[in-house]
């Protein structure tokens, strides 16, 4: 099997046991958990001590950056989970092993 052709069977192999989850977790794993977290700590927590401006971290940066990027990943997701439905299609075919 080519090269390209074992990365097709493999995306359609993860998409399979994605739409599995369902697409509430789906979009709360894939966008909040995997994306919206790491993102939140970054930009909440590693940038400012990165950046020149030495700004501290305070309670109220926490909630906004909290709000902010749960609402993003929740927005990632749904976007992951639109592309690959359009890709894929919402019931794809078991994969063969």
């Amino acid at each position: 099997m080519k090269f390209w052709e074992q990365l097709k069977q493999r995306e359609i192999q993860g998409w399979y046991k994605d739409v599995q989850m369902g697409r509430l977790k789906y979009i709360l794993y894939k966008g909040v958990l995997l994306w919206g977290v790491p993102m939140f700590f970054i930009m909440t927590f590693l940038l400012p001590r990165l950046s020149e401006s030495n700004r501290g971290v305070d309670t109220q940066s926490i909630i906004v950056g909290a709000v902010i990027w749960t609402i993003a990943g929740t927005v990632f997701g749904w976007a992951l989970w639109r592309a690959n439905v359009k890709k894929h299609g919402m019931t794809p075919k078991e994969p063969a092993e």
